[in-house]
């Protein structure tokens, strides 16, 4: 017969699983957030981000920075969930909370406060205090400020523009400072944005006011701009020696992945919400760098680094095809950068290339994560598309010599680059060196309605600081060996 458990056991066992339960909710911000609304919807990156901010709570973690798509969920946790769980464990801790204005922060600032009013509140830290006595308002210079009863501990929230003096935190949290395009291309508004973060934010840090544990900072980002309060942050850390933690979560995964970042390539960061395709019609809808920026967490310069977008000029596909039929044309030539590591699929280029008189005309272009066995099928591809397109330059270094050797019978005018003796020089001599024609509008791009165009020149436009920049070496050799050089010149007043 089943043994009958006595109802005393059976309470005890009951009571154990539910302080078990509940001290897991008190420890992880994560387990607190899905107890406190049941239909919270969670993912791997909600797990890494929330692990973080368990750190920062427990003082391991002083400085955060998260970058992450629109609509993901990165205020919701940070923002309005996990200060009421910040309060919960240590109710003498003060909380600034800060966003673009004072409406958005009392947004999140009454999320705070009805969580901290919620049965899950009183049931998970043992406070009915937080229930029957609530918390005090009062609303001054446009801030929100309440204090929690009984304790030394307050959450204030402000416009990242308001008044946040006398008061002090031991937690700060900035989260998207900046509302729109608009501001974020404004010069001016960067920048005063930058001295409101070092003259008030900052300074409103309590050092070791409590039990010898810095003042922490967090802050949330959607990317607007390179030079974006985030950015910011991140090259002033760069210089002085800050340690900021980086947690940089792309909508679609394009690039190798961070050790926390269990994707492959071409996966969505939240597939049940924000599927591949939804995200591929968002890309197709946007110009490429606001998707690059908001969604990629990599924006580039207004104007552009080396390779500015005002520079392209545009051609007419009909003229390249009749001058192609005609034969109305100087050259045409392929030129690609296979930079292959040794294990996964790495970026391949391609680009075809067209010379007419003074100039230069890119009329086709592949890129994409290749393995050895893709990158020689995509060069037959393009051979046979353009087949005018006799030579083939191919950097010679790493895989370049062994696709050189396996196509080199079947294919012809496979050429190592640069030709034999003649010195490569560094990535930015190369890149800088090719700017003189496109700066001169002698290098022409199809139409922007052609897909491979905006990210084209998105990826030139953020080299040097971009994450990829195989097309801007495919593209710097092409220049390089249309002009004659086996070797960047130095004497660049010619263009």
């Amino acid at each position: 017969m089943p043994r009958v458990v006595p109802r005393a056991d059976t309470d005890r066992i009951r009571r154990r699983r539910a302080n078990v339960a509940r001290e897991l909710r008190r420890r992880k911000v994560l387990r607190f957030a899905e107890y406190l609304q049941p239909d919270y919807e969670t993912t791997w990156y909600h797990r890494e981000l929330a692990d973080r901010l368990d750190a920062v709570r427990r003082g391991e973690c002083l400085r955060l920075l998260v970058f992450m798509p629109p609509q993901h969920g990165k205020s919701e946790l940070i923002s309005r969930k996990w200060p009421a769980h910040v309060l919960g464990n240590d109710p003498d801790s003060r909380i600034i909370a800060t966003s673009y204005n004072d409406d958005l922060a009392a947004f999140n600032a009454r999320h705070v406060r009805r969580n901290m009013e919620s049965r899950e509140y009183a049931e998970t830290f043992s406070r009915r205090s937080m229930v029957d006595k609530s918390v005090r308002t009062r609303t001054a210079d446009r801030t929100t400020f309440f204090e929690v009863p009984g304790h030394t501990g307050y959450y204030l929230s402000a416009g990242i523009m308001g008044s946040m003096t006398g008061f002090g935190f031991d937690i700060g949290i900035i989260d998207d400072p900046i509302k729109n395009a608009q501001e974020a291309d404004s010069p001016a508004y960067r920048e005063r944005l930058k001295a409101q973060f070092h003259s008030v934010f900052e300074t409103r840090g309590r050092g070791l006011a409590r039990g010898g544990v810095p003042d922490r900072i967090v802050g949330v980002f959607t990317r607007w701009h390179h030079d974006d309060l985030g950015g910011y942050l991140m090259r002033l850390a760069e210089s002085t020696g800050d340690r900021w933690e980086v947690l940089s979560l792309p909508a679609i995964l394009d690039t190798d992945p961070q050790p926390y970042d269990p994707r492959k390539y071409g996966e969505s960061l939240w597939p049940e919400r924000y599927p591949p395709v939804v995200l591929e019609r968002r890309k197709r809808n946007m110009p490429a760098r606001t998707w690059e920026g908001l969604y990629q967490q990599r924006p580039s310069p207004e104007g552009g680094g080396i390779f500015r977008r005002n520079w392209w000029r545009h051609y007419d596909p009909a003229d390249v095809a009749a001058w192609r039929e005609t034969h109305d044309y100087d050259e045409m030539f392929q030129t690609w950068d296979l930079s292959f590591k040794d294990t996964g699929h790495s970026r391949v280029c391609g680009l075809i290339m067209m010379v007419r008189k003074a100039d230069l005309f890119v009329v086709d272009c592949v890129v994409d994560h290749m393995g050895y066995t893709d990158a020689k099928d995509a060069v037959r591809h393009r051979s046979e598309r353009w087949p005018e397109a006799y030579t083939k330059l191919v950097e010679d270094r790493a895989n370049g010599p062994a696709l050189i050797n396996d196509l080199g019978s079947e294919l012809g005018g496979l050429t190592p680059w640069p030709p034999k003796g003649e010195k490569l020089d560094s990535k930015e001599a190369r890149w800088n060196a090719a700017t003189p024609p496109c700066r001169s509008g002698n290098v022409y791009l199809p139409p922007t309605t052609v897909p491979w165009v905006d990210p084209f020149i998105e990826e030139l436009a953020a080299t040097p600081h971009g994450v990829h920049d195989d097309q801007a070496d495919a593209f710097a050799q092409g220049v390089m060996y249309w002009r004659g050089d086996g070797h960047v010149l130095d004497d660049l007043a010619q263009w």
